[in-house]
């Protein structure tokens, strides 16, 4: 993924590491290792934090420099990760089933979203942070109120199998 300024790009590997480059010449600038083999990476909006998962659950670093500035382990595989755009919230989904809502300075878990009967594959926010989408091997989307966290409408049903990525348009 691209940081918010388009000056680098993230990206994981089987390899167990993730990686940061310059996205103008190519040259890496950061390397963090002990990740599982399917990472999924997310830059904050103000690119000073990655947000990375996988089988290890959440880990969060300094962009700048690397330090780890935060874990949660306890969650079992986590799929997605996405930071709302004022970067008051990470939210994630996971093998559980669920969408969980973290603070996004302190990793401390705000609410758990249950809905999706399947792994939940995907989250995004809308860009202007009023609306959560989720979405799941189950084949349904769940759009989410963030201002009450509940479920606006049903589940929709989308596709015939399961949704591995869901993103809203920018505008």
């Amino acid at each position: 993924c691209y940081s918010p300024d388009g000056k680098f790009i993230a990206s994981s590997s089987i390899d167990r590491t993730v990686r940061i480059w310059n996205a103008e010449s190519g040259i890496e600038v950061r390397k963090l290792t002990g990740h599982s083999g399917r990472t999924r990476v997310v830059y904050s909006q103000d690119g000073r934090k990655i947000a990375c998962c996988g089988e290890e659950g959440i880990r969060v670093y300094n962009t700048e420099n690397g330090e780890l500035l935060g874990e949660v382990d306890e969650v079992g595989r986590v799929n997605c990760v996405a930071y709302s755009p004022d970067g008051k919230y990470l939210v994630s989904g996971g093998d559980d089933r669920t969408v969980r809502v973290w603070d996004g300075e302190t990793l401390t878990e705000v609410v758990v979203l249950r809905g999706h009967k399947s792994y939940v594959f995907s989250v995004a926010f809308s860009p202007d942070g009023n609306e959560l989408l989720s979405a799941s091997n189950d084949a349904t989307f769940i759009k989410w109120d963030t201002s009450t966290f509940q479920m606006i409408g049903s589940p929709f049903r989308a596709h015939d199998a399961g949704i591995f990525s869901a993103v809203y348009s920018p505008d």
